[in-house]
């Protein structure tokens, strides 16, 4: 689960190219990038994120770290509602378009 996390998120940001800021920016020129994992889901690095957080949880195999690990990835649902507003302000009708097409984590839940 951790390597699939690794992979996937190091795969989102590669796609992502000059589009990728570690800060919640809208870079001239912004596209919105639909090639890649983005085109099944809206946050793949995000995902990928919690797979690694989760894949760690489970090799440590006690409550408070496995608690300890899945604390970031309730943070990135905050910044997922920042950051879809964002672009959605931003990006005008392109990013509300893209987003009514893609789950924003999992395929076909959520």
């Amino acid at each position: 689960m951790t390597w699939a996390g690794i992979a996937l998120n190091r795969w989102a940001r590669w796609t992502l190219a000059a589009n990728y800021r570690s800060l919640l920016t809208v870079v001239a020129d912004h596209e919105v990038v639909d090639r890649g994992p983005y085109r099944l889901v809206r946050h793949p690095m995000y995902l990928g994120s919690t797979l690694i957080c989760a894949g760690v949880a489970t090799i440590l195999r006690t409550w408070p770290t496995a608690i300890a690990w899945m604390l970031p990835p309730l943070g990135l649902l905050h910044r997922i509602e920042i950051e879809e507003g964002m672009l959605a302000e931003e990006l005008g009708g392109r990013y509300p378009r893209y987003a009514a097409e893609r789950a924003r984590l999992i395929p076909g839940l959520w």
